[in-house]
This record gives C-alpha cells, structure tokens and sequence, in this order.
C-alpha cells in the first residue's frame, strides 16, 4: 500500500485506533454484577410451542 507514516492522515488514523481500543479495554476490564432476584420470571409456555 506504500502509506506515508509521516502522514498527517495516518498519524490521525492511528491516534482514533488507538482511543478507541483503550475505550473498549477500559469497558471490558470492568466487573459487571447482575442481581438475578431483581429479574423477572421467565415462563415458558411448552404446549404453546407444541412441546408437550
């Protein structure tokens, strides 16, 4: 592709990949905690499905 690392373009591009791969890094390395009481029931109806 013979691309100009000197570019203004690329030195653009790469400074967007990088924010957002730290972006997505920091979102990811959070713990995420689901309290399953608050949830409602999920009932599943199998004769309505023809699974009797």
């Amino acid at each position: 592709m013979n691309l100009n690392p000197d570019a203004e373009a690329m030195r653009e591009t790469r400074r967007r990949l990088d924010h957002a791969l730290k972006t997505f890094q920091s979102q990811i390395a959070r713990p995420v905690s689901v309290d399953f009481s608050r949830m409602p029931a999920l009932v599943i109806n199998e004769a309505a499905h023809g699974y009797e």
